[in-house]
């Protein structure tokens, strides 16, 4: 079976509370890191400072994704498109899965060309979709070539 015969998968996408905890437990490890670190204090000072910034756009875009931004549905089309949906509008924009898009049993991350230089970056949890539409786009992109992901 190709690419090109499966039927369109998408996938309504939720908040993640086991995301929430991976990045809070992630940003403070590493700034709890920073402040041991020998370093000089300013050193550490931009050190600190990159930290509380990275876990500040990263809570914003992956964990408080709120408004009219927030993707909600990601949909894959049987002629291989993809195309985003965001909760602010009706209309799906179409995008182009970058390749280096990560595919394991718990995770999948998805990177997307929105246009000429926007990029976004979608993570996929057992608990932010449906276990049956996760298994199914699981077993798609496994399936693809290896150059496509």
């Amino acid at each position: 079976m190709n690419r090109t015969s499966y039927p369109p998968l998408r996938v309504q996408i939720s908040p993640s509370p086991n995301l929430a905890r991976y990045i809070h437990t992630l940003h403070g490890a590493v700034f709890l890191f920073c402040l041991f670190l020998a370093l000089p204090i300013g050193l550490i000072a931009v050190s600190l400072l990159v930290v509380i910034t990275s876990w500040i756009v990263t809570t914003r875009r992956h964990i408080m994704s709120v408004g009219e931004k927030r993707i909600t549905t990601v949909e894959w089309h049987c002629e291989g498109g993809w195309s985003l949906l965001e909760s602010g509008g009706n209309q799906a924009q179409p995008v182009e899965l970058l390749a280096g898009s990560f595919v394991s049993t718990w995770m999948i991350i998805l990177g997307f060309r929105m246009g000429s230089f926007r990029r976004r970056h979608i993570i996929l949890l057992a608990d932010n979709t449906d276990a049956d539409e996760l298994r199914r786009l699981r077993i798609r992109l496994r399936n693809l070539p290896k150059q496509a992901l």
